[in-house]
């Protein structure tokens, strides 16, 4: 019976055997057969585009990534609004009136614009930071108690999540041309299965001189994946047994 990739080989399992499949066939010259080139080439085509959307999954962390930049702008946000909450109650009568001052304009952006969803804070509390630039609330901040240190952090932490916030737009908008890696396999898979396995049982025959060593090396690739498959089949199904029989 030929050897066969096994339909419960994952997408790296069947990125690895193109690869290999394709590092044992390109050590030869295949330019007058104008068939097994053309396996080759669809076969190389296929596993370049698995290879990249295999890896557009795992460095998927932009969700991870983007919660932390907006849970430190939040952090920031708050202190920012404590402080000026607690200047209105320090005894010094100009910082409670210029504290007052800086809370009217932080009040007329929402106070709590850090709860909003991504866009909606990134939009006032660029409108808020730049009437905090005007020249004439500039002065005012600078003398209010830790103010002017919370709004450079909230300047730093705003622009580190509006760019994170862009590049997870961009990762949405190019992840909808990557096709899932599970559908990529199956016809990097039927391809060999079903095109290059048979033509080349049939030519190491036929020509065993030229095709049979590339022939047989591949299966024997084919082979050690796919008995590595069968492992990891047999300790699921004994672990759902085990689980099965502990509830």
């Amino acid at each position: 019976m030929t050897t066969l990739i096994q339909s419960r080989c994952d997408a790296k399992e069947v990125n690895s055997i193109a690869s290999n499949i394709l590092f044992n066939l390109t050590k030869k010259d295949w330019s007058t057969n104008n068939f097994l080139t053309g396996i080759i080439t669809r076969v190389e085509s296929r596993n370049i585009n698995l290879s990249g959307s295999i890896g557009e999954v795992k460095s998927n962390r932009n969700t991870e990534i983007l919660a932390d930049a907006d849970r430190i702008f939040d952090q920031d946000m708050m202190c920012l609004k404590n402080f000026i909450v607690a200047n209105k109650y320090l005894r010094d009568e100009t910082k409670v009136k210029n504290a007052e001052t800086i809370w009217k304009i932080l009040d007329a952006h929402d106070a709590n614009l850090y709860r909003l969803g991504y866009e909606k804070q990134i939009v006032l509390a660029d409108s808020l930071l730049i009437d905090f630039d005007k020249e004439d609330v500039k002065p005012i901040i600078a003398t209010l108690t830790g103010v002017p240190e919370a709004v450079g952090n909230v300047k730093f932490s705003l622009a580190n999540l509006k760019a994170l916030y862009r590049e997870s737009k961009e990762y949405d908008a190019s992840k909808a041309d990557i096709v899932a890696p599970s559908i990529q396999k199956n016809g990097i898979r039927d391809i060999i299965n079903q095109e290059l396995i048979p033509y080349l049982d049939v030519m190491s025959k036929v020509e065993p001189d030229v095709y049979k060593e590339s022939y047989m090396v591949i299966l024997e690739y084919i082979e050690s994946i796919n008995t590595k498959v069968k492992a990891r089949i047999s300790r699921s199904n004994k672990q759902d047994d085990w689980v099965a029989e502990t509830e």
